[in-house]
């Protein structure tokens, strides 16, 4: 199951690597795309999760 989420505050490709990398460490996310240009993270599930999962793990490692 994939979905889209608007990701705001992104301004460089470290931006970007950093939260690919941080979603894609979320338990039962198997695949993360993140798109600077258009602000979007596009992350492959195994079933669907609270968008405060993935909040919290951007708040977590210094991304809010």
């Amino acid at each position: 199951m994939n979905h889209n989420y608007k990701i705001h505050g992104m301004s460089c490709n470290g931006c970007r690597s950093h939260v690919e990398t941080t979603l894609s460490k979320v338990e039962g996310v198997s695949g993360v795309k993140v798109d600077l240009e258009k602000g979007e993270a596009e992350i492959e599930m195994e079933s669907h999760m609270p968008l405060e999962r993935f909040e919290e793990a951007l708040a977590r490692h210094g991304r809010a």
